[in-house]
């Protein structure tokens, strides 16, 4: 009788054993990379123009309401025949002689490399790259920074205003000034410089940690020359700013313009799924995916 009962206990289909069976475990795949994901991009886009020009504003603000471009250039400057003694320096001669020699060569390779790319097939995958730096080096410094604002602005530089020896008045940043022959707006120099924040825009949504590194060494490269300028009483840190910011913002465009904003789309979707693959059991393993029966 107690095999009997057995056996048909077992052979039930909805007998309490198999009631008791666990549950086979199913997982949600995470979203593709078809920019549904793409909430990080217009983030990504925000912060690359709002940061900078937060940045850029509050400084020009501070820069105008207080001296601070007075206070900054005054850590230079020594009474007597010589107002600016780091001007008669060796290294300040090497940076205003041969300090936009490296950028002059980035514009070169750059021109060269798209010019040739018409004739030699193994340059063609540069020829996009190529035209980017060209135009952005050509526009940025050569155009907008050197033709337009630096002729034109009238703003005098350090060693020309009273403050420190010279016979023209301050001009805070933000105004055009009087002076026809005034060239302190905004720096060239230093953004020969800058010019070499330009590549990192190349490497973005493909080599991240890469374009950091090359924006950071454009960025200190320009710091660096600007520096040398304000010690020489040739600029104001407002100038170094802006001539900064003209740089960045120009690479910027450019870049929208020739590599679209699906492009940035398509790299932050791709950072986004590549973050969710990192994570542990993210993705369904082979032993919990739903079992296939068998029509059998």
């Amino acid at each position: 009788m107690q095999k009997m009962i057995a056996k048909l206990i077992l052979s039930s289909p909805r007998s309490s054993v198999g009631a008791l069976t666990m549950p086979e475990l199913h997982t949600t795949k995470p979203p593709s990379g078809d920019g549904s994901t793409g909430g990080s991009f217009p983030t990504r886009l925000l912060l690359m123009v709002l940061v900078p020009l937060a940045l850029l504003a509050g400084l020009t603000a501070v820069c105008y309401w207080t001296p601070l471009d007075l206070i900054t250039t005054r850590h230079f400057f020594s009474e007597g025949h010589n107002p600016f003694p780091f001007r008669e320096t060796l290294l300040a001669n090497l940076i205003y002689d041969y300090g936009p020699i490296p950028a002059i060569a980035l514009f070169v390779i750059s021109a060269s490399t798209l010019l040739f790319s018409f004739v030699v097939p193994r340059l063609r995958p540069m020829r996009k790259g190529a035209l980017f730096c060209t135009l952005a080096i050509l526009i940025g410094p050569g155009i907008l920074i050197n033709s337009v604002l630096k002729p034109n602005w009238g703003r005098p530089r350090p060693c020309d205003i009273v403050a420190f020896g010279g016979t023209q008045n301050y001009v805070p940043p933000g105004t055009i000034g009087p002076y026809e022959l005034a060239k302190s707006f905004p720096s060239g120099h230093a953004s020969m410089g800058f010019v070499f924040m330009l590549p990192a825009f190349l490497l973005l949504g493909k080599r991240n940690k890469l374009a950091a590194a090359i924006f950071g060494v454009g960025f200190l490269m320009g710091c660096g020359v600007g520096a040398s300028r304000i010690a020489e009483g040739g600029h104001f840190l407002s100038d170094i700013a802006w001539s900064g910011a003209i740089v960045y913002f120009t690479g910027l465009a450019l870049y929208l313009a020739l590599y679209g904003w699906d492009n940035v789309a398509r790299s932050a979707s791709k950072q986004a799924e590549t973050s969710v693959d990192t994570i542990p059991f993210a993705r369904p393993s082979r032993e919990t995916e739903p079992r296939k029966t068998s029509a059998a």
